[in-house]
Formats: structure tokens, C-alpha cells, sequence
């Protein structure tokens, strides 16, 4: 073998050296990284924003969320969108690791780009997830589980993947007996017929998810699918009650209740985008979008500009719904990725900040790879601290200028509701 001279760190190869690597080894990728990979969303409202995000990035005009029934008393969730669909190869792209070619179009900027949020939002919500898409010419069906990689004894990731021609009879395009067999057997369809029957559901173009063996907490779900036309988090929203019932002080109640946001997904929907390009419907109710411009009251339209950067808009404004629920939303290309981030004065022992609510859409932020924060870097931490500052500059404007209007303001959020009277403000 030709044997290479390392190159010295600190020079640049002047062209490119020919190395033949056919007998290198390759890393494989075990079934228990799925699970390992998956921990990155400690949320798992995060988990499902990334399937949202994947059915955005394919120009969908509609995305559903569901529950459905399985064997016994399990449910699964189903994630249904009209985007552009995906061929077979797409398909094994989007199971593997690290693979995107995702691109700007029509001036829209994809908000995936790690090749990753499929797996590690799947796989955060439950054991299984099984894949049907249509792109206009190709069906196929994919499977991802951890459950049939465990039984079968695989020591790297296997993705059993059928293709049909989509028009009738859907002719098998790629149909191998061992594929075949393993969806069978590890899908939540045991038929041929009930899996074309789902694949009927689906648009000329789209993609449906199932994602089933969901993640438990002791013997129950983690969600809470008794609310109607809402899923909801168990502990969060349990928590929220539990604190209700310690607390006596009306005044200090509402600072220990959980942000609805926070633990249902139809409130989390309905800020997680700034301008939805699709219409998001939870259990067959569509999604209102909140509009932060029109809902807050007072509101302030500032900018901030980094040195060599795109100017910042920045808005300010009364959270007319809690008093306590207040801090920064921060989005990227649009998306969410912190909310209720309290900055400043909204830290400190007074009530200075209290319901103020800020909303930033900063693209030069680089968020991590599970979009639910951003790197710490210095323009993220400058970013910060300017809008610590400018939150600082409305507070003391609005109380030195409007202070009477506000004194009302905070009387009519602290009893709306008590005595059955409408706010002023919706007066």
C-alpha cells in the first residue's frame, strides 16, 4: 500500500490527493443509537414540531395531527401533510443519518437542515414509526422500529422500504419478500389491503406517519388524550393543576402555572409559526395562529442592528392573558425556538417586566440541532442583552406615559374573569 505523508496542520492541500478508499471500513450505526439519539428532545412537542417542520420544508398547504386506536387499549399518532411527497430513494435518505439536499425556493428558506429531526422526533415520541408517501408517480412504504431491529437481533439499522406504481393496479416497483414480510409483521397493518386502503388517504402527493409503541410514564401515556380536539402533556399540565391546589394567594397563583404552550400542542401550534404557509389541524380542528401583533396590548415595534448583519425587528407588547406568563420569543427563519425567555429586569425580585412579552425573528442565530435553543455564541449572547435593554427603555416609557391606562390594564387582568366582566381592552 502507497503509504501517505501527513500533511502539515497548518497548509492547505494545493489540489486534491486521490485516495483509494475501497477497503476502508465503514461505521455502522446501531439500533440503540436511535434511542440515544432521540434523548435530544427533552420535549416532545419539540419532537413533533419536526415532523411539521419536514411537512413545511415539502410545501404542504395542510398538516394534520391525529390519534388512532391500535391493538388492545394502545393509541398511535398520525401525522398526515399534502407536501410533495417522497421516491423510494428520498425515503432511505430521510431514514438515514445526515442526508439533506434541501434547498431555498421561491425565496422560502427550509427551516431543516441536519438531516436528522425524522429520526430523533419519531423515535422521541415512540418505539415505531411507519412511513407511507406518494410523489405523483411512486408509492412507498418504510418502516423505522426498534421494536423489529431488537426481535430480528440486527447490530446496525435495517429500513425495511416496498415501492408500488401509484396508478392502478399499483404495480410493485420494489417488493422484496423480506421487506414485505417485516412490514407486515411490524406495521401497524398485518394486509396488504389495509395498507393500500391508508394509502388512499393520502393526496396525489403527500406523506402519512404513524408513530405507535408510544412512550409511557408508569402505566399511562405521557400524553393526555382526553381533552378533546387537543393533545396534551400529563405531567406538565398536571403539574399546573397540582399547584393550583397548594397555593392560597390568588396574587402568586398564576406565576407557578405552566404556560399553555407548554403542555398543549394545539397552544404550542398556534405560536410556532410567524407567518404559517399551511394549515395545522389537531384531531380535525384547524389551528388559529396567534398574530403577537394584534393580540398584544401597547404594543412597540423597534429593530436592532449587528454590525454586518440584517436588521433585527423586534416587538414589544402586554400579555392580556397572565401577568406572569412574560419573556422573549425568539424565532429563526420564522420557526420558534425559545419562548418565554425572561431577560433583564424580568429576572429581577420586582414586578418590573411582568406580562411584557417580546417577539424576535433573528436568521443569523444558529439553532441546535433540535430547534429548541441556539448555539451560545456572541451575536446570540448580544442579541440578548440589546433586547434586555430596549424591553428596559419601553417599560419606563410606558409607565411614564401611559401609566393610568396600564394601572387599568393590570386591575382588569388580575380579576378578568372572577366577576364575569369583559377587560376594557375588548370593550
Amino acid at each position: 500500500k502507497q503509504e501517505l505523508q501527513p500533511l502539515p496542520l497548518s497548509a492547505a492541500p494545493a489540489e486534491a490527493v486521490h485516495v483509494d478508499c475501497s477497503n476502508m471500513r465503514h461505521v455502522f450505526t446501531h439500533p440503540k443509537f436511535l434511542h440515544s439519539n432521540s434523548t435530544s428532545h427533552k420535549w416532545a412537542f419539540g419532537a413533533i414540531s419536526e415532523l411539521s417542520d419536514n411537512a413545511a420544508d415539502a410545501g404542504a398547504t395542510r398538516f394534520d395531527v391525529n390519534v388512532r386506536a391500535l391493538a388492545g387499549t394502545q393509541q398511535m399518532l398520525t401525522f398526515t401533510d399534502d407536501g410533495s411527497g417522497m421516491s423510494p430513494d428520498q425515503v432511505h435518505k430521510c431514514l438515514s443519518f445526515g442526508h439533506c439536499d434541501k434547498v431555498e425556493v421561491d425565496n422560502y428558506m427550509p427551516i431543516g437542515h441536519y438531516g436528522n429531526g425524522f429520526k430523533s422526533g419519531t423515535m422521541r415520541l415512540g418505539k415505531s414509526a411507519f412511513v407511507l408517501t406518494k410523489n405523483g408517480s411512486v408509492m412507498t412504504a418504510a418502516l423505522l422500529s426498534q421494536t423489529f431491529l431488537f426481535a430480528v437481533g440486527a447490530t446496525e439499522v435495517l429500513v425495511p422500504i416496498c415501492s408500488w406504481q401509484q396508478t392502478a393496479p399499483h404495480t410493485p416497483i420494489q417488493v422484496t419478500a423480506s421487506d414485505f414480510t417485516a412490514i407486515l409483521k411490524y406495521s401497524p397493518f398485518s394486509k396488504l389491503e389495509q395498507i393500500m386502503s391508508e394509502f388512499d388517504t393520502v393526496a396525489q402527493t403527500g406523506t402519512k406517519i404513524f408513530v405507535y409503541e408510544l412512550k409511557m410514564e408508569g402505566n399511562e401515556h405521557e400524553f393526555n388524550f382526553s381533552v378533546p380536539e387537543d393533545i396534551q402533556l400529563r405531567e406538565l399540565a398536571t403539574a399546573s393543576k397540582r399547584k393550583i391546589m397548594e397555593i392560597t394567594s390568588a396574587d402568586f397563583l398564576a406565576q407557578y402555572v405552566n404556560p399553555l404552550e407548554r403542555y398543549s400542542l394545539r397552544a404550542y401550534f398556534a405560536v410556532l409559526y410567524l407567518q404559517p404557509k399551511m394549515m395545522i389541524f389537531v384531531r380535525g380542528r384547524k389551528v388559529r395562529a396567534i398574530s403577537f401583533a394584534l393580540e398584544l396590548f401597547r404594543p412597540i415595534h423597534l429593530t436592532y442592528t449587528q454590525q454586518g448583519e440584517q436588521a433585527v425587528k423586534l416587538l414589544f407588547g402586554f400579555n392580556k392573558r397572565n401577568k406572569y406568563e412574560c419573556g422573549s420569543f425568539i424565532y429563526h427563519r420564522g420557526r420558534l425556538i425559545q419562548m418565554y425567555l425572561r431577560l433583564g429586569i424580568q429576572n429581577s425580585a420586582s414586578s418590573r417586566g411582568l406580562a411584557v412579552i417580546s417577539v424576535i425573528n433573528c436568521n443569523y442565530l444558529k439553532p441546535t440541532h433540535n430547534k429548541q435553543d441556539f448555539v451560545l455564541d456572541p451575536p446570540y449572547r448580544l442579541l440578548l442583552q440589546n433586547v434586555a435593554l430596549k424591553l428596559t427603555q419601553c417599560w419606563n416609557y410606558w409607565f411614564n406615559s401611559q401609566q393610568g391606562v396600564l394601572g387599568l390594564f393590570f386591575r382588569n387582568l388580575s380579576y378578568e374573569g372572577q366577576k364575569g366582566t369583559t377587560p376594557f381592552w375588548h370593550r
